[in-house]
């Protein structure tokens, strides 16, 4: 293949026109040998033709923050629903309304379905953006430990 693909990048994994540094990668050439921290069961003979092995020494924070915001996101919107259904699953058999009796009681107070709603939905919120933000400092963490020369980054085996 000449020239860059669908993806943007040219068989060497550079995109076009950028070189390494650009993108914070380092090539390998897949010879666990040739790496002095390689220990000798890592060393496999086999590994099958057009794979190679890359290490991943930058993630983006932009990227980081669109993936961990999409995930915090997903997983924000299970737990309304599940949140939710418990909530439902309580009105319905009474329970609700006889925890409201007793807090009537021993607070003359009760607690309102809508206020009930808007915790959930509120606290499903607050967890997304944490888990953005938290998305993003780990991307930001794991930068700055793959730019020391004793940690590295993680390796992977890319198939051609």
């Amino acid at each position: 293949m000449t020239g860059p693909g669908p993806h943007g990048l040219t068989p060497e994994g550079n995109q076009a026109g950028q070189a390494d540094q650009d993108l914070g990668t380092r090539h390998w050439t897949g010879n666990l040998a040739d790496d002095a921290t390689a220990s000798p069961a890592s060393n496999s003979p086999g590994m099958p033709q057009g794979e190679r092995v890359v290490e991943v020494t930058h993630i983006d924070l932009h990227r980081a923050a669109r993936i961990s915001g999409a995930v915090s996101a997903i997983i924000a919107l299970v737990w309304v629903l599940a949140a939710l259904l418990i909530f439902g699953l309580l009105a319905g058999m009474g329970a609700w309304g006889n925890m409201n009796d007793a807090l009537n009681d021993v607070a003359d107070t009760s607690v309102p379905t809508s206020m009930v709603i808007i915790a959930i939905i509120a606290l499903a919120v607050f967890e997304a953006i944490i888990g953005t933000l938290l998305g993003v400092v780990a991307a930001a963490i794991y930068n700055g430990l793959a730019r020391m020369g004793a940690v590295g980054g993680v390796r992977v085996v890319v198939r051609d």
